[in-house]
């Protein structure tokens, strides 16, 4: 279960029936497919079995893609107490990063590649991809046997490269969204191979998709931190399984809230910019600007009740100081709860968003919920929350400077 401890006191009845509206309007937009995703059992069967058909034959999986392509499945991957041990994500063009993650994968023989672009054109999939095939080639390994791709059924650089290879391709739709295809093929047949229950992540997420009272709740609140003029939305995540969604709810945020022109043509209003922190190491550093600093952040702390791994305690050997026989766990809940409080103490605005434990359940409701949250946001603006002009501009722009090379 998710629990949260709002801000507000009362919530304006009126302006919770415009949310409501907003919701209702967003949900009868029938050419949005992440709210049908929930309908497509047979996306949720087929990727239950090919994800456990790999991890059969494969020791791990390696997802290679950007944005959206990584994060929702990371995020689900996260969900499984060994799934990062299992699922590596490659988002990186940076030689620093291939290079030695390859060299730290061993024999490539019992790697699978899972290659994900909704274009099938991304420029940084493609390289990567070039890059892993080069090595696989040299080591004479038959790409078929151990690569998959998840791309739109239309012609692209990627569903030609998939046809010439003879690889399998599942089908990203057409009408999900990158950044909103964590609960698609794209984030499920990793979850799947990682071992995590896919039918219980459905279950979570068609809870997420029905519960009206959190998403308009939530949605009220942000709207509420903007007319505060609070300009920055700090998502703190006090659980390592819960790090990588805070980083997919960034990008989920930052893509779709924050346009040039409305529907309308109009200047579009102004939104937060999301920040990401992480339990107590940023409450040793940034704390202190957001205690201290300018009154223009609002805070969604993400908390959880019990944690994916035993909870330790041990012997005491640093001395006088018995706080230390206390449980980690303990520990790092009254790190959260302290640094709630040092902050409502200087009157700042925050969210307490309280996950039971990270499950595979809860990791749905979360996605489709925040999903609802930032379409029915977009909705209320009169905005196109589902497209991202200034991220294409910057991809035009890296195809233009490689051409002059």
């Amino acid at each position: 279960m998710v629990n949260f401890q709002y801000n507000l006191k009362e919530f304006d009845p009126e302006k919770i029936r415009v949310l409501k509206a907003s919701l209702e309007t967003l949900k009868a937009d029938q050419s949005l497919g992440f709210l049908q995703l929930t309908d497509r059992n047979l996306q949720w069967s087929e990727a239950t079995q090919f994800g456990k058909q790999l991890s059969e034959v494969a020791e791990k999986l390696v997802v290679v893609g950007m944005g959206g392509s990584c994060l929702g499945g990371k995020s689900l991957v996260q969900s499984a107490i060994d799934g990062p041990n299992k699922v590596e994500f490659w988002d990186s063009v940076d030689p620093d990063f291939l290079i030695p993650s390859l060299n730290a994968l061993g024999d490539l023989s019992k790697v699978h590649w899972l290659v994900i672009s909704k274009s099938g054109n991304t420029l940084e999939t493609l390289r990567i991809l070039n890059f892993v095939v080069s090595h696989l080639k040299q080591n004479k390994i038959e790409l078929s046997k151990v690569m998959s791709i998840v791309t739109e059924a239309k012609q692209s650089k990627l569903s030609t490269f998939a046809s010439e290879y003879s690889i399998k391709t599942l089908e990203h739709p057409i009408d999900v969204g990158g950044r909103f295809s964590a609960l698609s093929f794209v984030g499920l047949i990793p979850a799947a191979f990682a071992g995590v229950n896919l039918e219980q992540v459905h279950q979570g997420a068609q809870r997420g998709l029905q519960d009206t009272e959190s998403i308009t709740k939530l949605s009220l609140e942000v709207l509420e931190s903007w007319d505060r003029q609070e300009w920055i939305s700090v998502f703190w995540s006090y659980s390592k399984p819960l790090d990588t969604f805070v980083f997919w709810l960034q990008q989920l945020w930052a893509e779709s809230l924050a346009k040039q022109y409305d529907r309308d043509g109009a200047t579009a209003k102004r939104v937060s910019t999301p920040h990401v922190c992480f339990g107590s190491r940023d409450q040793h550093s940034v704390l202190q600007q957001i205690s201290d600093g300018a009154d223009d952040k609002f805070l969604l702390y993400f908390t959880t009740q019990k944690s994916q791994n035993e909870n330790i305690y041990d012997d005491n050997y640093i001395g006088d100081f018995s706080e230390l026989g206390h449980s980690v766990e303990r520990i790092n809940q009254i790190e959260a709860q302290s640094c709630m409080e040092a902050l409502k103490q200087k009157d700042r605005k925050l969210i307490q968003i309280q996950v039971s434990e990270v499950n595979a359940e809860n990791m749905g409701y979360l996605i489709m919920l925040f999903e609802c949250v930032i379409g029915c946001l977009g909705e209320f603006l009169n905005i196109n929350a589902f497209d991202q002009p200034g991220v294409e501009l910057g991809k035009k722009i890296a195809i233009r400077l490689l051409k002059k090379d």
